[in-house]
Parts: structure tokens; sequence; C-alpha cells
């Protein structure tokens, strides 16, 4: 709960401190005091959005600070978020103070325990600390889409609600799918084909990887056997395949040395030497030749290399690819193929699925519309029961259920109804309900709604707009029933509201020569007493009014007692 508030240059305020009581605060000032400027500094406080224009005139910034004193879960929460946006958590008795600056400079600034976070970080962080119910809120109840919110609210049935819009959204997800599917299918069966039409023109070509480089390498190597083949037939004619050849010549140098051996003894070594080398020549000659045969298959090989070559090469032109990025298409292209076929798999299985989806948030949805016709008229009998107390005895509430057909809220549409004065039929609140009712019914569903509302601290904006009187008196009974769970700050018109209050705040516009502003004070018992009979009678008081706002506080204290 909020334990103090303090405004600095913020308007027509100069500097005003506020400390609230835990209970139930009242805030009360003529039209035009400065009433709503403490709402505008509470909504700041949420992440409202800050503007130059709320600096008071003459000064280079505004401040606005909020203390809350938070416990139990309240601080629990608090620390999850703190954590999240990686900020120190609270400590036993540590208040959470957030001040925002607002600088004529655009220099804004945002601080939580003096540590600076976004804008949209502070609203994160304050969600849920405070609600703030002004004037208009009950036009919430002017729009019949909202009221199936507040039913399942008061009947604790959101934990129900979005099983049904959980289970619906996945029927129309699933529906959704079938659609588009269905519509694709022509184009996937087209896919497929054109698929199976390049896997298989890639696959009959089969490239290997690197397969190209090997083949040049090969290619390289048989063309240099071209020139090695040359030289084996040159030397194996001049060895011993044409006339005079070179085994001919040594083997006729032989002969014709072996008639001069007689001549001279040492001529035996020369002709040893003439007869091994016409050996090993002819040894030479008989390996040329066998390796001759070995390779005259080159050119078959050379024809079948280029032939793969140039089938690669059209293959690569084609899909400007590499092989090895060829290669990884093709496996791109099966996993591509393997998934439209799952999905004509799922298609054909949809329609299985569709139909539980819808079974089940059906069952859902019939088990949530049982629970609220059963909401429906316990809220409509506890809502009058509220409105005896608001001065409405005469009037009729009814939570009115529509079929429908199945959405992502149920089966049915609601609708509140009522009926103001006996024999009138019961119609739509838009259309019959004044501000005053308005106000009251608002009221009334806050009391009913609180069990499962765990916002800590209510502001009220003059929710009373539009009564008087008893009515009045009843309001404030409501308000202090209200707080007996929670913090309330009410902004009221009306004393009957404000003589309920566990702590009285006026705020008032003064004027100097050269400029106004507005001052906030707490009304000790006496002051109370002037300010209450002020609202009562105007600016004249008299003893009588002055009784009357003494007996109205008195009573006011003893509300709920």
């Amino acid at each position: 709960m909020i334990s103090h508030i303090h405004i600095q240059n913020f308007a027509i305020i100069e500097e005003e401190e506020i400390k609230l009581h835990p209970n139930f605060s009242a805030l009360t000032g003529e039209t035009g005091a400065g009433k709503s400027i403490i709402l505008e500094a509470i909504t700041l406080i949420l992440g409202g959005r800050a503007s130059s224009d709320m600096i008071r005139q003459g000064q280079d910034y505004a401040s606005v600070t909020v203390c809350f004193m938070l416990k139990g879960k309240y601080q629990l929460l608090i620390n999850q978020r703190l954590n999240q946006m990686q900020l120190p958590i609270l400590h036993s008795n540590q208040e959470l103070k957030i001040q925002r600056i607002i600088s004529a400079q655009g220099k804004n600034k945002i601080t939580v325990n003096g540590h600076s976070i976004k804008q949209t970080e502070l609203k994160d962080l304050t969600e849920g600390l405070i609600e703030i119910v002004r004037q208009h809120a009950s036009h919430i109840l002017l729009d019949p889409e909202q009221h199936i919110f507040l039913l399942d609210g008061f009947a604790k049935l959101i934990e129900q609600r979005e099983k049904v819009s959980s289970r619906f959204d996945k029927y129309q997800s699933l529906e959704q799918e079938l659609k588009q599917l269905t519509q694709s299918q022509a184009q996937r069966k087209a896919k497929i084909q054109q698929i199976e039409k390049q896997v298989n023109q890639i696959e009959k070509i089969n490239p290997e990887l690197g397969e190209d480089e090997k083949i040049d390498k090969e290619l390289r190597m048989l063309q240099a056997s071209e020139k090695l083949k040359k030289w084996l037939d040159d030397a194996s004619i001049q060895l011993y395949d044409q006339p005079h050849s070179i085994v001919d010549m040594i083997s006729s140098l032989s002969k014709s040395l072996e008639r001069l051996m007689d001549l001279d003894e040492r001529l035996d070594e020369f002709h040893e030497v003439l007869s091994q080398s016409s050996m090993s020549l002819s040894e030479l000659h008989r390996d040329i030749k066998r390796f001759k045969n070995e390779i005259s298959n080159v050119q078959i090989r050379m024809q079948e290399l280029e032939e793969r070559r140039n089938e690669l090469e059209r293959l690569k032109d084609e899909y400007d690819l590499s092989i090895e990025q060829i290669l990884e298409q093709v496996s791109k292209l099966k996993q591509e193929k393997d998934e439209l076929i799952t999905l004509d798999l799922r298609l054909k299985n949809l329609d299985q699925l569709l139909k539980k989806a819808f079974e089940e948030a059906n069952q859902e949805a019939e088990i949530l519309s049982l629970c609220r016709r059963e909401a429906a008229n316990r809220l409509s009998a506890l809502i009058e029961e509220e409105l005896q107390t608001l001065g409405m005895s005469k009037c009729r509430f009814l939570v009115e259920i529509r079929k429908n057909k199945l959405y992502r809220f149920g089966l049915e549409q609601i609708e509140f109804l009522i009926s103001p004065n006996p024999g009138e039929g019961f119609k739509p609140l838009a259309k019959i309900a004044s501000g005053g009712e308005l106000s009251r019914l608002t009221l009334a569903i806050k009391v009913l709604m609180m069990h499962q509302d765990e916002t800590p601290t209510y502001v009220f904006d003059e929710v009373d707009s539009g009564i008087g009187g008893g009515v009045a008196e009843g309001v404030g009974k409501k308000l202090k029933r209200i707080a007996l769970s929670r913090q309330v700050l009410c902004i009221t018109h009306l004393p009957q509201v404000a003589a309920c209050a566990d702590q009285h705040y006026k705020i008032e516009k003064q004027h100097t020569e050269s400029r106004t502003f507005s001052s906030i004070a707490l009304l000790n018992q006496e002051d109370r007493i002037q300010e209450m009979a002020r609202m009562l009678g105007g600016q004249d008081l008299t003893e009588a009014t002055l009784l009357h706002a003494t007996e109205m506080i008195k009573r006011g204290q003893k509300a709920i007692e």
C-alpha cells in the first residue's frame, strides 16, 4: 500500500506531502482546487506519460515520489519483478520508493530505490499495485463485451475460461492449417514432381565428391604419357626396328672385331664389352616393347575421361554450382520432398485432429457454461442486495446469457440488464442507466469482486457522481467496507462519503499577488468538521450545519460496526 506521496513543482502544487492511512482516506476540496492533480501524479508513478506541461510555471523540473510499504505476497511479487530487472530486492520493512523527475530540458528520470529504470519497466513493476476507478470508469458497464469478464472474475472462472481459449485457439490453428494445406495441395504436388525431376537428373549423372578434380589430375598424367609413348617409339626404332639400328651396328662391330682378335689379346676385352652391350640393348628393346603395350590404351581412357568431364561441366553450368554444392543441393531437395510428403500425410490426419480439438474445446466450454449459469443467478441476487443499501431498492438486475456458437470465451454472450423501476422490463444498461446508477453499480461490483482482486490500493475518483443524501451514505459505507481489506483513497465531493473515512485531506487553491498554488492539509477533528460543514452548506457556516457535520462524522466512523 501507499505510505506517502511527495509532490514538488507539479502543476500548481509547489511542494506537498501526503501520508495515507492504511485503510480509508478521503480527499475533498472545491471544484478546481486541484484534486485531479493527485490522480495525475499517481498515474505518473504507474508508468503514465510525462510532459513538460506538468512542470509548475517558472520551475526547471517537477518531481513526484510515491513510497509503498509492501508485505507478504505483495513484497514477494515486487521482489520477483525487481530480480527480473536485475535491481536490488526489498528486505523486511523496506519501502519501495519510486520517483519521477520531469525536466524542462527533456531529461526526464525514473528511479526505483535510487536505481534508474525505463518507463516500460515502471509499468511492468507497478502493475497491480494500484487500481484507479475514475468517475467514468463505470462506462465499462456500458460495453456488453466486457460483461463476460466481470462475471468470470466474480465467479473465479478465469482459469476455466483460459482453458477454453487455449483449446479453441488450438482448434482455430488446426482449422487454418487445414485450409492452407488444402489450398496449397496442388502446388505441393507440382513441387514434388519438380524435385524428383531434378534429383533424377543429377543421380543419373551420379557425380562424386571431388570427381572433377580427379579427372583433371588423371588427364594431365595421360597427356604427359603421350610424350613418353613417342620417346618409346623413337627408342625402339633406333635400337632395333630399323636398318642399321644401334643393335645392328654394335653386332656388326662385334663380328668384324672377331676377325682381328688374334692380332692382340687385349682385343678380347673390347669384344666382351660389345657383346655385353648388344645383349643389354636387346633386353632394353624388349622392356620398351612391353612398356609400350601397357600404355597402348591411353587414347581410349583419355576419350572416356574427356566425355565424363564434359558431362560434369554441363551439370555444373546448369546449376551454376560446384560438384560439392550440387550434392548438398540433392540432399536439401530430398529433405524438402520428405517435408512436402509429410505435409500431405498431415493433411490426411487433420480432419480427425480438428474434430478432436473441437470436441475438447466444446467440452471445456460446456463446463464453463454450467458454472456461468449458476454464477449469473448468484451475481444477480447479490448485486440487488448491494443496491438495496445504495438507494436502489426497487432495481432489478439480470445477467442475461445468450447461447452462441463456440468461440474463444465459450458458448455464450453475457450482458448485464437492469429494470430500475417496478413494472419495467429488463433493458441494457447503456439504454436506461443514469450516471448515478452506473456509479452505484460499479461500486457494488467492486465490493463483490474483492475476493478475486488482489490489488492492495484502490483510488476512487468521484465515483459518487450523480448521487446524494442517504444514497451517498451507503456509498461511504461500501468504501469503508472495501477499506477493511484494502487501502482506499477516495476523491469525493460528498460529505456523507468523506465522513466514513479514517483520514481526511483537504486540497485548497490559494492565491498570492503573482502566483496560484494548491495546498494539501491533513485535517484534525475541528478542521474536518469545518470542511464537512462547508460541503453540507457552503461558505456560510451555521451552528446547525456544524452540529450536522459533527453528527455525520460520528455516524460515518460507526458505518460498519
